[in-house]
C-alpha cells in the first residue's frame, strides 16, 4: 500500500553507505526490540534479497543491462515501439492524473513506491507503447536509489520482455492500493479514463493481436 511502511533507506544502500549485512542486522534488531520473530520482518528481508538477486542475475547474464531477455509477448513486435518518451510523459500531462502525479513526485523528490514504479512503466510500455529501455533510462535519471540491475529487469518484467506476460493494472487496483495516500482527484474516474475498465477489457484493448485469453 502506498501508505504502508517504506523505510527509504534504498539511497543509501545504493550510495554505499549501507550494506546488506547492516540492514539484515537492523532487522534483527527491530524484531527483537518488539519481541517478534524474523518472520515479522520478513518483507523487509525479501526486498533486501531481490535487490541482490538482481545484482547477480545481472553479473552472471551473456547480454547487457540493456538487452531484452526475449521478444515482447504482447503481439506486438519490437518495432512497433516508440524509441522516444512523448511529451506528455516528459511534461507529467498524459490524460491520466494518477500517472501525471507519480511522474510529478519523481521529478521533485527522486524517489518511487516500488508499485508507483510498476504503475508507470506499464503506461510507457503498454498504454504509450514505448520501448522499456527507454523508460527504464529515463527513469534512472531521476532516481536517487537508482540501480540499474532491479530498474532494467524490473522494467523487462513489467514489458514482458523478462517474464511470460505484460503487468498491466486498472484504476480500481490504484484505489485499492492508494485510497489512504491520493487525493480523492487524483484517483477520479472521470481524470482516469484510460485506466477504467477490467483486467480483461484493458488487456484486449491494449493487446488485441493476442486474441482473448489473459
Amino acid at each position: 500500500y502506498f501508505s504502508g511502511d517504506v523505510t527509504k533507506l534504498s539511497p543509501f544502500v545504493e550510495n554505499g553507505i549501507i550494506n546488506n549485512q547492516l540492514l539484515v542486522q537492523l532487522a534483527q534488531e527491530s524484531a527483537e526490540k518488539e519481541g517478534e520473530p524474523m518472520q515479522s520482518v520478513y518483507h523487509f528481508l525479501q526486498q533486501v534479497c531481490w535487490r541482490e538477486f538482481f545484482q547477480r542475475k545481472l553479473k552472471d547474464s551473456d547480454l547487457s543491462e540493456w538487452e531484452s531477455i526475449h521478444p515482447y509477448r504482447t503481439g506486438w513486435t519490437n518495432e512497433e515501439y516508440q524509441d522516444e518518451l512523448p511529451d506528455e510523459i516528459l511534461l507529467a500531462q498524459t490524460s491520466s492524473a494518477l500517472i501525471n502525479s507519480l511522474i510529478a513526485s519523481l521529478y521533485s523528490t527522486g524517489y518511487l513506491h516500488n508499485r508507483a514504479r510498476l504503475f508507470i512503466a506499464a503506461y510507457i510500455v503498454h498504454w504509450k507503447r514505448v520501448k522499456w529501455q527507454t523508460g527504464a533510462q529515463w527513469m534512472l535519471q531521476h532516481l536517487l536509489d537508482g540501480n540499474i540491475a532491479s530498474n532494467n529487469y524490473s522494467w523487462q518484467w513489467v514489458a514482458s520482455t523478462g517474464s511470460n506476460k505484460p503487468y498491466i493494472f486498472n484504476l480500481d487496483n490504484a484505489q485499492n492500493f492508494g485510497a489512504d495516500y491520493f487525493s480523492y482527484e487524483t484517483l477520479s474516474p472521470e481524470k482516469n479514463t484510460e485506466l477504467l475498465g477490467t483486467y480483461e477489457d484493458i488487456f484486449q484493448r491494449l493487446f488485441p493481436k493476442m486474441g482473448k485469453s489473459l
